[in-house]
């Protein structure tokens, strides 16, 4: 069974990029949300096995709505991949995230800081 993978940006060129990534793997099925009120509706409605959120999107931030998403229990556990390409969102990490499971990588990120990252928290043996 393909694993569900939500992404989660406002900018149509990082989650075409993630995409490609993702997709070069040719397991995964793949969401795409632009803002923090689009991640919160299709992770309800997919409830996918991980999330790959930027930090900041127009009205509700990444952090944000992934706060709000974890008050439902369904979606609680999902493990979330943040990105960013501002150093102080990665500095502000340990302090802003949301409870539950999460990871931080800094923009531009490559295949080779992604997909093993992805594997790893999917539990799924490297290649």
């Amino acid at each position: 069974m393909m694993k569900k993978i939500l992404l989660a940006d406002d900018e149509p060129y990082i989650r075409e990029v993630i995409r490609a990534m993702l997709e070069e793997e040719g397991k995964y099925e793949i969401f795409e949300a632009e803002t923090g009120a689009q991640l919160i509706e299709t992770a309800k409605q997919v409830v996918p096995d991980l999330i790959v959120a930027d930090v900041i999107m127009p009205g509700l931030s990444g952090y944000r709505a992934v706060g709000q998403m974890r008050k439902d229990p369904r979606l609680e556990n999902i493990p979330v991949i943040f990105n960013s390409a501002s150093i102080k969102d990665k500095e502000m990490h340990e302090s802003l995230k949301p409870k539950g499971p999460s990871y931080f990588l800094m923009k531009p990120f490559k295949y080779q800081e992604l997909i093993p990252l992805v594997k790893k928290i999917l539990n799924e043996e490297a290649q």
